[in-house]
């Protein structure tokens, strides 16, 4: 299981929502703020990403080889902590471990010549922090903000969980756009 802890931002500003949707006016910018934000949230639970750096928790049971780190792209560990066969919270040397920031999913795999250490015989008794996102919404991909437009302009055009008309899908939309960054 991952937390999130802090962080992340939108990568698509009023202005650009604004602009993408044709609207002119001010009366509905409360609304097209908290649409930016439903977007990039399902933008990125659809993508397996986080857009913007933010900081997760991932929780396991005990440790495996290797650690998989599925909020893409990971940037960094901070620290891997476990909870020892007495109970007691450690914080594990990061000499016992290596990080793969390029892979995706992340990974963290134990050192040569290391192996992990016994673990609380306990729920969650590993606690990586990590890191994960791009640097800033500039280093978001266009293809990415994109789709996340085509989301707003959907919110913004249809507010009502159904509608008498028929929809269909478009084959270049959202999630084709998508598509080229999700992470299974």
């Amino acid at each position: 299981m991952r937390k999130f802890i802090s962080g992340g931002s939108d990568v698509i500003t009023l202005t650009e929502a604004k602009l993408f949707l044709k609207v002119d006016v001010t009366d509905d910018d409360d609304l097209i703020t908290s649409q930016i934000t439903s977007a990039r949230l399902w933008a990125e639970k659809y993508m397996n990403r986080q857009l913007v750096s933010a900081t997760y928790d991932l929780y396991m049971d005990k440790f495996k080889n290797p650690i998989e780190i599925y909020t893409c792209p990971a940037s960094d560990v901070v620290t891997v902590k476990y909870y020892d066969s007495d109970g007691d919270l450690q914080t594990l040397s990061s000499d016992y471990y290596t990080v793969d920031v390029v892979s995706e999913p992340g990974r963290v795999a134990l050192a040569p010549d290391y192996s992990w250490p016994d673990t609380d015989n306990r729920i969650n008794a590993v606690v990586i922090r990590y890191v994960s996102g791009w640097a800033d919404a500039s280093a978001v991909p266009a293809m990415i903000k994109s789709g996340i437009l085509l989301v707003i302009g959907h919110l913004y055009e249809n507010r009502q969980a159904v509608t008498k008309d028929l929809f269909r899908e478009l084959p270049l939309g959202a999630k084709y756009l998508f598509d080229f960054y999700k992470v299974y």
